[in-house]
């Protein structure tokens, strides 16, 4: 049986496999799992459907490889499988492409073929793929991937009824999956801890009113729970105060003579106004679409829907449209909300029926044209069922500039100088190593301030296998010989030798990738370079792509380079002998691929040409720089890291290094950006050669960042860590506060739960040497109990005044789903909603 609940059936990529292709994957994987005789219950193997920056795929996963499935490139569906390296290419079909070895064994790689070549290699290649893969089953261990494992892909691939099923699901229209969700969740859980927003909008249409003389006391009865902002909640316990302000203000709200989009912005010019009236000090009235939304939707529920942001962008998302910017948002979600309820939500009886069987009788009423069932679907499946592991990039893409309700977490920098050295330091979690990849992108020219941060991964990715930035990190036992040069052991002919070998500083400074994304070469730049990794090149051709070792790239380049092999040897009549000249284990990859690897070699010449003459700026990462001894890790190159001594410029020093008496400077155009924690150890605690090299930036929590984010259950995040940071100061110093980037991806009580069990509560140990009294005075009793330990008694034994050693002690509490809401509310010393 399928279940309709896991969020990864929420990808939008499982409709573009044609209902063939479907088969045709299921059936290779079908094949493959008969062949090697695995069970579900077997814990070295994975079924698992993915949409990352890599790949959507689905694979099949064994101990730490893969050895099957499928994945889309651009509009191309490939079967992919593991294929040991003892398997020689001349009995693989001609529809066979091989990729490169990508495990650190050694022992395989993979190959790919269009899935619609399917019936023509099963036959030939899935013995050779089920031969190679029962090689690796004795070693095989638990696979790291088993809490992504789907258990009901084995009924999927096995049993026809559900594999049917599955793929007319993959077929339905984005909405119609939302609803088939949903009624699998009804059936689940009959909705009971939603039925509180029907009750809330009967309720607001027993109280409401704009009547003068009713207004006051309507504002009093006025109970919108969770569904608003506490900065709205706030707005409205104030509004108490001042009813005959606030009327004018609501009047606004509900004139339906000013248009939509016009009642949307004056009301947050004038809710604003009155808050800095009422109250001085708060700056915010959120009376924002989300606030109005449910005021509009309870007051007339034939017109209008309650909307949030995070289910609105999904949603576009999910359909394909654009988000709008604020302010024209909420008439966009109306008016999808309209057209979903219309051609999906009235029109499915199932759905209807279900809804009918669960919904209270005396609520069945509250929503005529069941615009408020249709935004429960939506917050339920998007928000909840969805959410888990199912940030879609597409929402990033659509939507990539940041919103009011939308956090930004990234650093201004433009307000850093691109200095050559900086330093980002500040508390754990303020977002150091997060915008020390921003700036490093910054430095080689990419604006990232507009961009998602996959979109920011994406461009790392490229620029670290480009060679243009290496991250390394800074510890104990981080030694010269590691960072500049050392002597170190090697193998030679089954011996062992010594060597000088450079250090990741030195390789980082004299070496940079060739190979750049998106370069063409070849007649007529038929090639194409669409990837870079340590162990692959990918090339475009116009017959599709081909995936290039990077192991034998450097062999051929070595060998053309050093004179061994030249242009003629890659004619048809000189073939035999580049050949003979080559190693043999590399005949398969270079066999049908003689004028590419050509092209290659004359595109490498011709850009070291013109590299001499044009260095391009690289950005060295050190991350926790101020966890290793520096003074001993950059020994004399020290001097060498300020501007002027730099290689070319006018005060140039070179020196000579310790082992291979070689002259070496730094490069003009090497950025270094080190991270330091300072709860770990301060500024003052680095070696002051060091300090006065480099630019300090700091960085410290940022509730600010979290003002915006949606409420947990009435828990308002920003306030949260603005509580614990006042108490961490009054108790140790700012140094030690507890970072924003902590919460930034928190949405539920279960993260809530997780943050605290894991980053919190263990920092909080840590600083203060165990002494739970004091973590107590931070958390408060809802977290920390005191044990008066009267009646603990000690073995019978004579020591001197024994039971004064009988004090109280205090012990950590636990917290769970059902604990973490109250016991925050006890953290801001309040019994009521924080």
């Amino acid at each position: 049986m399928i279940d309709l609940t896991s969020s990864e059936l929420g990808y939008p990529w499982l409709a573009r496999l044609t209902p063939q292709q479907w088969d045709h994957a299921l059936n290779a994987c079908k094949r493959l799992l008969e062949g090697i005789k695995l069970s579900r219950e077997d814990e070295r193997i994975a079924l698992t459907l993915r949409s990352d920056s890599s790949k959507e795929r689905l694979g099949i996963i064994l101990g730490m490889k893969y050895i099957g499935g499928f994945y889309i490139d651009k509009d191309e569906v490939y079967l992919r499988f593991y294929l040991g390296t003892d398997i020689p290419a001349s009995v693989l079909p001609k529809e066979i492409t091989h990729g490169s070895t990508q495990f650190k064994d050694g022992k395989g790689e993979l190959v790919y073929c269009p899935i619609s070549d399917w019936p023509k290699v099963n036959d030939i290649l899935m013995p050779l793929v089920i031969d190679s893969v029962e090689k690796e089953l004795e070693s095989a261990r638990k696979v790291v991937h088993r809490g992504k494992h789907l258990p009901f892909l084995f009924d999927v691939i096995f049993d026809s009824t559900t594999r049917k099923e599955f793929i007319n699901y993959t077929q339905l229209p984005p909405q119609a999956k939302l609803i088939a969700v949903y009624k699998e969740y009804l059936r689940d859980t009959g909705n009971s801890k939603e039925w509180y927003k029907w009750e809330l909008a009967k309720r607001f249409r027993e109280t409401w009113s704009l009547q003068d003389n009713d207004f006051s006391q309507a504002l009093e009865q006025l109970k919108l729970d969770n569904l608003i902002s506490q900065q709205a909640t706030s707005f409205i316990n104030l509004a108490r105060k001042h009813p005959e302000e606030a009327w004018d203000h609501f009047k606004l709200i509900f004139d339906k003579e000013v248009p939509l989009n016009e009642r949307i912005k004056q009301s947050k010019i004038k809710g604003d106004e009155l808050l800095v009236k009422w109250h001085p000090k708060w700056k915010v009235a959120q009376q924002d679409e989300r606030f109005l939304s449910v005021l509009w939707a309870f007051n007339d529920p034939n017109n209008y829907g309650i909307y949030k942001d995070s289910y609105y962008r999904k949603y576009c998302s999910l359909i394909g449209v654009r988000p709008k910017k604020p302010g024209n948002k909420y008439e966009h979600y109306l008016s999808l909300l309209k057209d979903f309820t219309d051609q999906y939500v009235i029109t499915d009886k199932e759905l209807l029926e279900l809804h009918d069987e669960f919904i209270p009788k005396d609520l069945s009423e509250v929503d005529p044209k069941k615009l408020l069932l249709a935004q429960n679907i939506l917050y339920i499946v998007l928000d909840n069922l969805w959410s888990k592991d199912n940030e879609e990039r597409e929402t990033k893409e659509l939507d990539a500039n940041p919103t009011e309700n939308e956090p930004n977490e990234k650093v201004r920098l433009e307000s850093m100088d691109k200095t050559l050295n900086t330093i980002l330091y500040g508390p754990p979690g303020t977002g150091k190593t997060f915008n020390s990849i921003n700036l490093a992108l910054q430095i080689l020219g990419i604006n990232v301030e507009e961009l998602s941060r996959e979109k920011v991964m994406m461009h790392y990715a490229e620029k670290v296998a480009e060679g243009r930035i290496l991250f390394t990190t800074f510890h104990q036992s981080m030694s010269y010989e590691d960072f500049i040069e050392g002597i170190k052991p090697i193998t030679e002919n089954d011996q062992i030798a010594y060597k000088i070998i450079p250090g990741i500083f030195k390789e980082f400074c004299t070496n940079s990738s060739i190979f750049q994304i998106n370069d063409t070469f070849g007649r007529n730049d038929k090639y194409k370079i669409v990837s870079v990794t340590d162990n692959f090149l990918r090339i475009q051709r116009d017959s599709g792509v081909v995936d290039l070792s990077r192991d034998f790239i450097d062999e051929i380049m070595n060998a053309y380079f050093d004179g061994e092999i030249q242009d003629e040897d890659f004619s048809q009549s000189g073939r035999e002998v580049l050949y003979k000249k080559l190693p043999t284990k590399w005949d398969k990859y270079l066999l049908g691929y003689e004028s590419l690897y050509r092209s290659l070699l004359h595109y490498v010449k011709e850009k070291r040409e013109s590299t001499k003459k044009a260095d391009q700026p690289k950005v060295l990462i050190i991350d926790e720089i101020n966890r290793g001894n520096v003074s001993s890790i950059f020994g004399e190159l020290i001097t060498l890291l300020e501007p002027d001594k730099r290689k070319g410029n006018i005060n140039e020093i070179e020196v000579e290094l310790v082992y291979s008496k070689d002259k070496f400077s730094v490069p003009n155009d090497l950025y270094i950006i080190g991270t330091m924690n300072t709860a770990d150890r301060s500024v003052e605690a680095l070696d002051t050669a060091l300090r006065r090299r480099f630019s300090f930036v700091e960085m410290m929590p940022d509730p600010d960042l979290l003002d915006q984010t949606e409420e947990i259950n009435g828990i308002h995040l920003g306030k949260l860590l603005r509580t614990i940071n006042e108490r961490i100061e009054l108790l140790i110093d700012r140094d030690h506060t507890i970072g924003h980037s902590y919460f930034m991806e928190v949405t539920t009580p279960k993260g809530l739960v997780e943050v605290f069990e894991n980053k919190i509560i263990p920092l909080l140990q840590e600083y203060f040497y165990g002494d739970y009294g004091k973590i107590g005075l931070v958390l408060g009793e809802g977290f920390v109990a005191l044990d008066s330990n009267e009646n603990s008694q000690f073995a019978h034994m004579e020591y001197p005044n024994s039971d004064d050693l009988r004090k109280p002690s205090y012990r950590l509490l636990p917290i769970n789903e059902n604990t973490i809401i109250p016991a925050l509310k006890k953290l801001f010393n309040t019994s009521e909603e924080a």
